[in-house]
């Protein structure tokens, strides 16, 4: 069950302020996802944490806290509270959230056991609303963007990334000047995370990290990216991450001088290593 927490006065964020708030009233869900993409467990996914009115519901479900919304009752929701290119990061936690909850207790990825505390309440007065009209049927320029034509809400972008199970895809691209490439591209748009280029030894072993990306702050995360392979002679592991941790990696094996006049890049032989969630490295 998602919700939505406007947090509280004197703390050090509204995040922190939720935290403290809920605890204090013994009412807290089970987890807190902050702007930032912090999680924050409040109470343990196997005991009742009294989140919902519903009984039936709160007995046989796991609340997730989001730092949305405002602590003025007047005003509880405005639009920027699910603006993705500032919180896209909140996105990927509450994602990976509940895909890890998912894995854990075998509960199905889909809009009827991912409910809104609006909906886990429905029809039971006084029942609280979060997270939200935005958060259901709110338009913004970044989705806009990214899903031209689709009209991709706050809500639908989330299901989406608890849906995805599609790693990045990798392959060798034409040189630029004198310098190979791989692009790596989200095959679902939703947007790349991290990207590393490490050297590897003889035996497979990763060993120094050549190269590394990760998402900045603003900004919707791209959904593809292109990397210079190194210039010299050996083997490189290309490894790319989604916002969900779906990840790929690609060898790339460098046997002589890639920069040269003319460029000459029959040297480079690359390879795809593997296409599924793993180690990062």
């Amino acid at each position: 069950v998602i919700h939505a927490s406007g947090g509280a006065t004197g703390a050090p964020s509204a995040c922190e302020g939720s935290v403290a708030w809920l605890l204090k009233q013994k009412t807290a869900a089970h987890f807190m996802v902050c702007r930032d993409g912090r999680v924050i467990r409040m109470v343990r996914i196997e005991n009742i944490a009294h989140h919902v009115r519903n009984g039936d519901i709160d007995r046989s479900s796991v609340g997730i806290e989001t730092e949305s919304g405002r602590p003025d009752n007047r005003n509880p929701f405005v639009a920027a509270d699910w603006g993705p290119q500032s919180y896209w990061r909140m996105y990927a936690s509450v994602a990976w959230l509940i895909r890890a909850i998912a894995k854990e207790t075998a509960l199905p990825r889909d809009r009827a056991h991912i409910l809104t505390h609006e909906e886990a309440d429905r029809g039971i007065p006084g029942a609280h609303t979060d997270p939200g009209p935005y958060f259901e049927s709110g338009t913004y320029q970044g989705f806009d963007a990214r899903f031209p034509g689709e009209s991709v809400t706050p809500r639908e972008y989330l299901m989406r990334l608890v849906a995805d199970d599609v790693p990045p895809q990798i392959w060798m691209v034409a040189a630029s000047g004198s310098t190979d490439q791989v692009e790596i591209r989200d095959p679902n748009s939703l947007g790349l995370s991290h990207i590393r280029v490490w050297r590897q030894d003889d035996a497979g072993k990763v060993t120094d990290l050549m190269h590394e990306w990760s998402a900045p702050v603003a900004g919707m995360p791209p959904v593809s990216l292109r990397v210079e392979v190194p210039a010299e002679a050996g083997s490189y592991r290309v490894v790319a991450r989604d916002l969900v941790g779906n990840t790929s990696a690609a060898l790339v094996r460098v046997s002589g001088p890639v920069r040269e006049d003319p460029p000459q890049v029959t040297g480079t032989r690359f390879s795809l290593l593997a296409s599924a969630a793993g180690s990062f490295e």
